[in-house]
């Protein structure tokens, strides 16, 4: 992994911590590289960031290599919870990126568009699901 992905990486998840902490203290958060013990009777959130092909574009006068990048976050409820609160936390963890520009670096941005928040149940751990998903791209000057 690129130093550029791993400020791009650390940045969203240093986001998506200090937002969740203001905004849900105590809620714990699943990331890809973090030990994980799943609550049992507890709300929590899963946050992955999902990366895509890396291409050539020039944006202005600027060569960049353009990525394409989706931020994945759900919110795991107990079935006893209203869907209401899950809906809500969800939306409440993609305005932290909904629309929003991140300068990640001197050499790197990112630019993310309208979340989009759908519903289900987990068929492997029988919790209520929300999944929220915020598609962005990033630019790193080249």
């Amino acid at each position: 992994m690129s130093s550029h992905t791993v400020d791009f990486h650390r940045l969203m998840e240093q986001t998506m911590f200090a937002g969740v902490g203001a905004n849900y203290p105590g809620t714990k958060i699943y990331t890809g590289n973090a030990k994980w013990i799943e609550p049992i009777n507890a709300s929590y959130f899963a946050f992955h960031v999902l990366e895509g092909d890396t291409f050539n574009a020039n944006v202005g006068s600027k060569k960049v290599e353009r990525t394409a990048v989706v931020l994945h976050i759900a919110v795991y409820t107990p079935v006893e919870t209203f869907e209401r609160t899950a809906i809500e936390m969800a939306e409440t963890a993609t305005r932290l990126f909904s629309n929003l520009n991140f300068w990640v670096n001197s050499a790197q941005n990112v630019n993310f568009r309208a979340a989009s928040i759908k519903t289900s149940a987990d068929p492997k751990s029988n919790k209520f699901r929300v999944i929220g998903t915020v598609p962005g791209v990033r630019d790193v000057t080249v």
